[in-house]
């Protein structure tokens, strides 16, 4: 006797409508995060090759570019006064991942969770510094990171995040690096 069994078929694994909505919503926020860096930079542009009247003149006529982006770059070039030499001197930011740890947790660190990558003893050095983690870059480099400041690259991340910043805090600020959470940054190399 041949029973007919009903043949189930094979799990697949489906995104729920928060993961995806989650997923686009990021996705978003590095879409116009890129397209306002690229206005500031070809606003920057426009301002170091004709000035800022010719461009004033040419944003009345042509209303392309939103105007409170516009106001704010021609304030911030305005206050810093660079000349043509200078700001091409300076590194163009990439916008990357950026998440907080705690040093000395041995739930976040692997091996002993005083000890960096390079060595330091990254307990004492966070009272003093900001420190970070990043693979991109070699120890001892400099990152600017927007909102942030200035840390200095002492640790390694998982080889899985290429292109990630990993901020060191102190083990008592646990809810701020909770709070602080993912988010993309603009990071720019210093030195």
């Amino acid at each position: 006797m041949w029973r007919k069994t009903k043949i189930e078929p094979i799990a697949t694994m489906q995104i729920s409508r928060s993961e995806k909505w989650n997923r686009t919503y990021r996705q978003n926020i590095i879409r116009k995060r890129r397209k306002e860096l690229l206005i500031k930079s070809l606003i920057t542009t426009i301002i170091l090759l004709f000035g800022i009247n010719s461009v004033l003149e040419l944003f009345n006529q042509i209303s392309l570019i939103e105007k409170d982006l516009f106001q704010n770059v021609i304030i911030h070039q305005s206050s810093a006064k660079h000349t043509l030499n200078s700001s091409l001197e300076g590194v163009q930011g990439t916008l990357r991942e950026v998440t907080a740890y705690n040093v000395g947790d041995i739930n976040q660190n692997f091996g002993n969770p005083c000890v960096s990558a390079n060595g330091e003893n990254i307990c004492e050095a966070v009272k003093h510094y900001k420190r970070c983690a990043a693979n991109f870059v070699d120890f001892g480099t400099i990152l600017h990171i927007e909102n942030y400041g200035e840390c200095m690259v002492t640790d390694r991340m998982n080889s899985r995040y290429k292109n990630r910043v990993d901020i060191a805090m102190r083990l008592d600020e646990y809810q701020r690096a909770v709070n602080f959470g993912l988010q993309v940054l603009e990071v720019k190399i210093i030195k």
